[in-house]
């Protein structure tokens, strides 16, 4: 009799061990708290590509060492390499600022601008002396601050690129209008109606801006280059950003419970493996403290800022309307709606650079405290303490 084939018995899916578990976990809150801080799904979609092309904590350091090579890791994101100043007439003008000096970027670090926040890996990597089973749950806190590191890399150079974009955007746009501005000039001249100096000024500007956009363009493509190393995929493959979608669905706070701190990878590594009345950890303890802290002030500085640009803004978009109503009608020059056109361009990419620095305040922030702050009672008031540190 020929033999039947015997059906193959059903095989079970494995399932995840209690480690992955938790990692599955801490992927998913991450995502979940930048989706509803940003209300931005894309943004979360890039921080799951992450997570997926970095299956192991090696995997994820080996990529942050290999970002170190980029210098917005050193020297901070949202470091443009351009200011927006009044000239002596009070007009905006484009500044170029030197690239800052590299520094020594730490472990499980982050950076923005001079600012610069890491988990203790000193304290993550401390071998258990008395606590039984603590070295397994080191190297889970070591994991962990590895995963908060890379999501919060990710974040920043998505946000950069995406700020980047929209300003090459007016830059392009202020650099056509500083040529064509340059045109008039040399059709005045030949009238006889401006001298040679104000000519030079003019050309002076257009190299200015050409510099300034050939900067801006390679710091994108820099950008851009950087963030497809953290999402781990190949040239041109990751999603963009919408800078101008992208909103904060929660005040940055300005005055937070201190013990907030205390869910940090390395604070709860420290209470594993340090004594809490030990001067090592109140040392760890005041340190994370006093960087918060600047946190906190630089939210407060930015805000101010923001609050300039956005007026600044308004007032250049009501000049820009009442210059094209003049120029229809004949009672102003093309040059002055060329020049109003200039100025709403510079306020534009001022408020640009405002906003992501406030963007990248929530980075530091969330990144400083491992997780949500809106969770907690916090206020947007400035503390008397916190005020009188920024008025000296």
């Amino acid at each position: 009799m020929p033999l039947q084939p015997v059906a193959a018995a059903p095989v079970a899916a494995p399932r995840p061990s209690a480690d992955n578990a938790r990692l599955i976990d801490l992927q998913n809150s991450i995502r979940l708290d930048w989706e509803q801080l940003l209300q931005a799904a894309p943004l979360a979609q890039l921080i799951g590509q992450a997570f997926k092309a970095h299956p192991s904590a090696d995997a994820v350091s080996t990529t942050l060492m290999q970002a170190e090579e980029f210098n917005s890791v050193h020297t901070g994101y949202f470091r443009f390499g351009l200011d927006i100043m009044p000239n002596p007439q009070g007009q905006l003008r484009l500044l170029l600022t030197p690239e800052a000096a590299p520094s020594a970027a730490p472990d499980f670090g982050l950076a923005v601008r001079r600012l610069a926040v890491s988990y203790y890996p000193e304290t993550l990597h401390i071998s258990p002396i008395s606590l039984p089973g603590s070295r397994a749950e080191l190297g889970q806190l070591s994991s962990e601050a590895l995963y908060r590191t890379l999501a919060s890399h990710v974040v920043a150079a998505a946000l950069q690129e995406s700020a980047l974009r929209s300003q090459l955007t007016a830059l392009r746009k202020i650099t056509a209008i500083e040529q064509s501005l340059l045109a008039s000039a040399n059709k005045q001249l030949q009238a006889g109606l401006i001298n040679q100096h104000t000519v030079e000024l003019q050309q002076s500007a257009v190299a200015n801006s050409t510099l300034a956009l050939s900067s801006l363009r390679e710091q994108f493509e820099q950008a851009g280059k950087l963030l497809q190393l953290l999402l781990g995929v190949p040239d041109a493959a990751q999603a963009t950003l919408d800078f101008n979608s992208l909103q904060l669905a929660r005040e940055l706070p300005l005055e937070i419970p201190a013990a907030l701190i205390e869910r940090r990878p390395d604070m709860r590594a420290a209470q594993l493996s340090i004594q809490p009345s030990s001067e090592q950890y109140q040392h760890i303890h005041a340190d994370i403290l006093k960087s918060t802290e600047a946190i906190l002030l630089e939210i407060y500085y930015d805000n101010l800022g923001l609050r300039a640009a956005q007026a600044a803004g308004q007032e250049s978009d009501m000049s820009l309307s009442a210059a094209r109503a003049r120029h229809s009608s004949n009672q102003t020059s093309y040059r002055e709606l060329l020049e109003s056109e200039l100025d709403n361009q510079l306020a534009i990419l001022q408020l640009t650079q405002a906003r992501a620095l406030q963007l990248g305040d929530a980075v530091m922030l969330y990144h400083a405290l491992a997780g949500p702050w809106w969770t907690e009672p916090v206020s947007l008031r400035i503390s008397h303490e916190l005020r009188a540190a920024a008025e000296r």
